[in-house]
């Protein structure tokens, strides 16, 4: 019975978010699975929902997430799922803004506006994903409409969506999440992902001001290539008594492809002797029987 009342809601929810009659998600019971913790410093977030050919932009107040507008866009000649270089598909994941590109030097197929993304990320790398260029952009001018898989590889809007979304883009900040399909959990599940998170980072952090390096690399699957050696030497580095780390914008997004996979994103101080070390850092977690992992990570 209660599966069956919960199968009813999300029926009810999806249809409401589509007809654009709910303005508040986090007023209701269930939310995109994606994003578990939006920091205050985030004022919008993209989903693209690949399947029903559609952008989904929410801006962000006082970390609640309020629909404004949904788009229709094109994808890959070929879908989504991108493995290699010239598939010609559309990347699953979640991606950054790495820059805002001159549009009059590009070609009329770029249209009005033309933003990379940071294709291939960590998480992508990991999994031994190839290709680059993939943008999210413009259309053609003189072309009505492309039809829903049309780019190779990117995410191309009306030129009216995306000169509209142009001035709530942030480089490197405004995250775009690519899924197949939008998929929802309760508040509940949210809740209960994002404290864990919380633990494992306060743990790991913890671990690194205390020294204690073998508990700092059982946060850490077993692949020393992912270990940030900055870390690494200064607690190795008996002469440094006093450290500390702070960790600040923490954004969690649940990763489209993986749903045991996780991306916390933070700015990172690290402040030892006289020195403090300031970086955009990507930490990658995988649930695992002994709790969550850091799987790959790089810095921004």
């Amino acid at each position: 019975m209660q599966s069956s009342l919960r199968n009813l809601l999300f029926i009810v929810l999806l249809a409401c978010t589509k007809s654009g009659f709910l303005s508040n998600i986090q007023a209701e019971d269930l939310v995109p699975a994606y994003l578990i913790e939006i920091p205050d410093s985030i004022e919008s977030v993209l989903i693209a929902d690949t399947e029903n050919a559609t952008l989904i932009h929410y801006s962000v107040a006082k970390r609640k997430l309020i629909k404004s507008d949904e788009s229709y866009m094109s994808i890959g000649l070929k879908g989504s799922g991108k493995q290699k270089q010239g598939d010609k598909k559309t990347p699953i994941g979640t991606y950054f803004i790495t820059k805002k590109l001159d549009a009059s030097k590009l070609p009329l197929k770029y249209g009005a506006a033309a933003y990379p993304l940071d294709y291939p990320n960590a998480w992508d790398r990991y999994n031994d994903k190839t290709g680059y260029g993939i943008w999210l952009h413009g259309t053609n001018p003189n072309i009505f409409k492309r039809p829903p898989f049309d780019t190779d590889g990117c995410l191309a809007l009306p030129n009216k969506e995306i000169i509209q979304l142009s001035s709530t883009l942030a480089l490197m900040v405004t995250p775009v999440i690519i899924t197949k399909k939008i998929h929802w959990k309760s508040l509940a599940e949210i809740t209960l992902i994002r404290d864990e998170i919380h633990g494992v980072l306060d743990a790991w952090k913890r671990s690194f001001e205390e020294s204690k390096l073998e508990r700092f690399l059982s946060f850490y699957e077993p692949n020393p290539s992912v270990i940030p050696m900055t870390e690494h030497s200064i607690i190795n580095n008996l002469s440094i008594i006093n450290k500390s780390m702070i960790i600040e914008d923490l954004m969690i997004i649940g990763e489209p492809s993986r749903e045991d996979v996780v991306l916390s994103r933070f700015t990172q101080k690290i402040k030892y002797n006289d020195i403090i070390e300031i970086k955009m850092r990507r930490l990658y977690w995988r649930k695992q029987k002994d709790g969550w992992k850091i799987i790959t990570t790089d810095i921004i």
